[in-house]
């Protein structure tokens, strides 16, 4: 295929539609009325059972005290339960989140070390089309450039390894830092 059919090709094919992804505010805002809905009715529910066992056990007395006795236990309850309703969706929308992060990591990952392939793949048919290359520097660059990018996909395909090796990197230099001001200053004693 010439690179003029190429061209032509790509341009006859229809746009792609790309969907834009809610973000976590609009997420969290979206899901506020259904919380609010939900706390509302364990409210309503909770004060009518609690009314109804007050009147129960407390028998014919008057009717604002039979009301009003079980509002605090109903406060208390509705709170806890808003709370909970609430921390449980910001905890499934940092799931998502999460997941996605992490396949879009993973299509990274996989993008980049086809592309790091594909440049080893041509430095070396380069090297071999033409073994006296008047700038072999150039094609070091390039092997270096490979090298951080396959640095940049071990990390990718765990980060938290990498983060651990990282922490445990700076603890070891620290430490060699301190090493080494405790040996200035034993010297700069004697």
């Amino acid at each position: 295929m010439t690179r003029t059919a190429a061209t032509e090709s790509v341009q006859n094919e229809p746009p792609v539609e790309t969907a834009t992804p809610q973000t976590a505010p609009e997420q969290h805002r979206s899901a506020q009325p259904r919380i609010w809905r939900q706390v509302t009715g364990f409210g309503l529910a909770f004060f009518v059972v609690t009314a109804v066992w007050a009147w129960w056990l407390g028998g014919s007395g008057s009717g604002w005290r039979t009301l009003a006795w079980p509002l605090l236990p109903t406060v208390v309850a509705t709170l806890t339960y808003w709370s909970r309703q609430r921390w449980r969706s910001r905890s499934k929308m940092q799931q998502e989140q999460y997941r996605a992060w992490r396949e879009a990591l993973e299509t990274v990952c996989y993008e980049a070390i086809n592309a790091a392939n594909a440049i080893r793949a041509n430095v070396i048919a380069l090297k071999l089309a033409n073994p006296d290359l008047r700038a072999p520097e150039h094609l070091g660059v390039l092997d270096e450039s490979l090298a951080r990018i396959a640095k940049v996909v071990q990390k990718a395909q765990d980060p938290v390894e990498w983060w651990r090796e990282k922490q445990q990197r700076r603890k070891s230099s620290k430490s060699s830092l301190q090493d080494a001001g405790e040996e200035a200053r034993s010297r700069i004693a004697l």
